[in-house]
């Protein structure tokens, strides 16, 4: 997975601590988990397979198990919002050179377990000591995309970004099928 296509709006899934069609327009950024689900679990020679009883409930939460011809699908996505920032243009501008070669455009992005590590790390040096901050994260200006200062609006983005990571990172696990992605929009 290298690139996906993306609208430059907010993911379907909407909680209720992300931002509606009432909040001003600004820079929003979306870390989203994905989970493949394959519905066959196993397959064997004489023609027979196992369902895989992630997919039958999977299928049930969705509604897919009442459809006319429900065994025509053969996989499902399923996506959550792990992180979610406001304004946070340092961290942004961090995913567009490590992660979007550069291209601010509004689409969708694979992040590896890796580069993740590696954006703790920086968060965690400048926590450490912020007259780092300019020269690890620095602030990026932008239409919508708030202020530069590196202020306590600023360093609380680092804050969160550092424990946030850390806590996906100790739920990941040797599974393939889950992933992140980033994007952005404004």
């Amino acid at each position: 997975i290298s690139r996906g296509v993306a609208k430059c709006h907010p993911p379907m899934l909407q909680l209720s601590n992300l931002p509606t069609k009432e909040t001003i327009m600004g820079l929003d950024m979306y870390l989203n988990v994905r989970k493949n689900i394959s519905r066959i679990k196993s397959w064997n020679y004489e023609g027979g397979r196992t369902i895989s009883p992630e997919f039958e409930k999977a299928a049930e939460a969705t509604g897919i198990s009442k459809w006319e011809e429900p065994e025509s699908i053969y996989g499902l996505e399923i996506q959550a919002v792990a992180a979610y920032w406001r304004k946070q243009n340092a961290i942004h501008n961090w995913f567009v050179k490590n992660v979007q070669e550069g291209d601010d455009d509004c689409r969708e992005y694979y992040v590896g377990q890796s580069i993740l590590e590696e954006l703790v790390d920086i968060c965690d040096k400048v926590i450490a000591d912020p007259s780092k901050a300019e020269d690890l994260l620095p602030t990026q200006d932008g239409f919508f995309f708030g202020n530069t200062d590196y202020d306590e609006w600023y360093h609380e983005g680092i804050r969160y970004t550092s424990k946030r990571l850390k806590e996906l990172l100790s739920l990941m696990s040797d599974d393939e099928s889950v992933y992140f992605m980033y994007s952005s929009s404004w």
